[in-house]
């Protein structure tokens, strides 16, 4: 029985300090922080991929809100490359871009953005 007191005591010590260096401030794994980035896109279409390099100046920069599907703003065409099983609707290349400030303090932190649903 004194031996099962034991072995009991050590791991609740060892679990005890495991979950004291999880609380700490400065562990560099902090809280997610989540927040909805949909609004004021910039939306730009441009079938040329030549154009990458100089397409962030474009002066045609269209104001939306995601989600958003540019595809379905043109004509349906059966004879669309991709066909019906597309849509019927032609391709493209669309561009996207959004400004966004970081606060000071989190300008040395890493920050991701998750995309959901991109095509």
């Amino acid at each position: 029985m004194t031996h099962t007191k034991s072995i009991f005591a050590t791991l609740a010590t060892i679990a005890l300090f495991a979950l004291a260096g999880c609380s700490s401030k400065d562990s560099k794994f902090l809280a997610q922080r989540k927040a909805l980035f949909n609004k004021d896109w910039q939306f730009h279409l441009n079938d040329s991929i030549k154009d990458k390099d100089t397409i962030g100046i474009a002066t045609q920069w269209r104001t939306l809100n995601l989600p958003h599907d540019w595809s379905i703003e043109g004509n349906f065409d059966q004879k669309s490359p991709v066909g019906t099983g597309g849509g019927a609707l032609s391709g493209g290349l669309g561009w996207y871009k959004k400004t966004f400030t970081v606060a000071p303090e989190d300008s040395v932190k890493v920050t991701s953005i998750v995309f959901n649903g991109v095509y």
